[in-house]
């Protein structure tokens, strides 16, 4: 069973979503406190093996669960779900960049990891757009991603930034994210060498 992210219906307070998992014959089995980043993280399970993890972004005020299931249908009613197609629509209808960012912040939640060409254009209009506003919102919702489309992202914004202080802040953390990545892609034995190494042959 694949784990799939899935964005409950904003409008239900969390009891409510409690009480439907426990109609569900879920049961609390955990609850993490809010972490230094603004998550909090509940999980629930289910005797037949299923678990959902409710998970609460609480920086970007968004909550989305994270589902290992089989039976989905019976969760994704339970949940009052959002198709993922639902929040594209609602992106692409939104009239400016600022009215989208409830749905990029939401979008950014569920892809995670896969940064589609759709959320992608979505995001770079408003990681540029002229408004301070809209570009920070547009970051911190990006930063939900994982660090290789974070990292795109604060790359992008640094070049639009008209903030001085910003831009400079931005493009260091892009640079040092950046170089971590191709540190860690870079095999063991294709290291640079060290100096002492270096001097060695030359002598």
């Amino acid at each position: 069973m694949p784990d799939l992210r899935m964005m409950p219906d904003p409008t239900l307070p969390r009891a409510e979503i409690e009480a439907r998992l426990r109609a569900l014959g879920y049961a609390r089995a955990g609850l993490e406190p809010r972490t230094h980043l603004g998550y909090r993280l509940q999980d629930w399970r289910h005797p037949a093996g299923a678990s959902v993890t409710l998970c609460e972004a609480h920086v970007l005020g968004e909550r989305y669960a994270i589902v290992h299931a089989e039976a989905l249908e019976a969760l994704t009613q339970a949940l009052g779900t959002v198709p993922y197609a639902d929040l594209l629509r609602a992106a692409a209808a939104a009239p400016s960049p600022r009215e989208a960012l409830p749905w990029l912040r939401r979008l950014c939640l569920l892809e995670y990891d896969v940064l589609s060409p759709e959320l992608r254009e979505h995001l770079t209009r408003a990681l540029t757009d002229p408004d301070l506003f809209v570009r920070s919102a547009a970051t911190f919702a990006a930063l939900s991603l994982t660090q290789e489309h974070a990292v795109w992202a604060l790359e992008v914004v640094a070049k639009a930034e008209t903030e001085p202080s910003l831009r400079k802040m931005y493009a260091r953390t892009a640079k040092k994210e950046r170089a971590r990545q191709t540190e860690a892609s870079t095999p063991t034995g294709e290291s640079k060498k060290s100096p002492a190494k270096k001097r060695a042959k030359r002598s």
